[in-house]
């Protein structure tokens, strides 16, 4: 059993399977990055690729979802061949996803994806990896949540301690990122910040 399967999509269903709010996601991706629909795109980490599928919708038409969860992974190709959407979709490791070098315009962790591993050196072989297979010019988005609205909005219930029990994600200080990154307030973009 992964916490990244059905018990997933029912725990976190109010985001990872809103319509909505993927398209207002989105929406915010055009406007606040202009990206092109001539662009290579990777969805890191992308699950199921709600956001990769909606840009497929929108005429982008070079978009590989890239996850470690086959169950998410196999539930995104059966919504992109329902709708005849051409999304690749790719099984592996983020911290060696092994295609191409440089292949990539636009490279999107989006839902709080990045950050999962207790030991900071894993998580920064992601962002190593990002780096390799970005295009230059290129944009990395890392779509992070904001720690002081989660201290003083989150409310834990049974459900939710479960699979914090289940993920064993360490706390304390995550160092600096540096590079540009993007903050998002969805659906509306709030800034752009260089670290």
């Amino acid at each position: 059993m992964s916490i990244f399967d059905d018990v997933y999509l029912q725990t976190d269903a109010r985001s990872v399977c809103d319509d909505q709010l993927t398209r207002e996601e989105v929406d915010s991706l055009e406007n606040g990055l202009k990206i092109s629909k001539r662009w290579h795109i990777l969805d890191l980490c992308g699950g199921q690729g709600r956001h990769a599928l909606e840009l497929s919708r929108r005429g982008y038409a070079n978009i590989t979802v890239f996850d470690y969860s086959g169950y998410l992974l196999s539930n995104g190709k059966k919504n992109a061949a329902g709708e005849n959407l051409p999304v690749m979709f790719v099984r592996g490791d983020a911290r060696y996803v092994g295609l191409r070098e440089f292949g990539f315009d636009f490279i999107m962790l989006m839902g709080s994806s990045f950050g999962y591993f207790i030991h900071e050196g894993e998580n920064k072989k992601i962002l190593n990896e990002s780096f390799r297979l970005l295009a230059s010019p290129g944009i990395i988005l890392l779509d992070l949540p904001d720690k002081n609205h989660v201290m003083e909005n989150f409310k834990l219930n049974r459900i939710q301690l479960l699979i914090n029990v289940d993920r064993n994600i360490g706390k304390g200080d995550h160092g600096a990122i540096t590079g540009h990154m993007l903050i998002m307030d969805r659906p509306t973009v709030i800034g752009c910040h260089v670290f």
